[in-house]
């Protein structure tokens, strides 16, 4: 089970409507569902691999600990949700 942790602005498909300079000043609702996803986690004995976004990362801290605290594993899911094959080795 793999889950990916990144907010509904981050997606790829919506960066010429929320640009990344406009990502700290919209509402974040990761820590809630993800929790709420613990939970139920939890309830049926799953563990996941969390891909977690760096930039969500960053700002939610606590959540990321509390991931790796009930047992999952915690990965990274790049900073910026940028695709793959538009980056260079640099």
């Amino acid at each position: 089970m793999t889950v990916d942790v990144e907010e509904y602005f981050t997606v790829q498909n919506l960066d010429q409507r929320v640009p990344r300079d406009l990502w700290p000043a919209q509402p974040m609702r990761s820590d809630q569902q993800t929790r709420r996803l613990l939970d139920l986690f939890d309830q049926h004995g799953i563990k996941a691999t969390f891909f977690v976004l760096g930039w969500v990362a960053d700002r939610q801290r606590a959540l990321v600990k509390e991931i790796h605290r009930r047992g999952h594993e915690v990965a990274a899911h790049s900073y910026w949700h940028r695709l793959v094959f538009e980056m260079t080795p640099a």
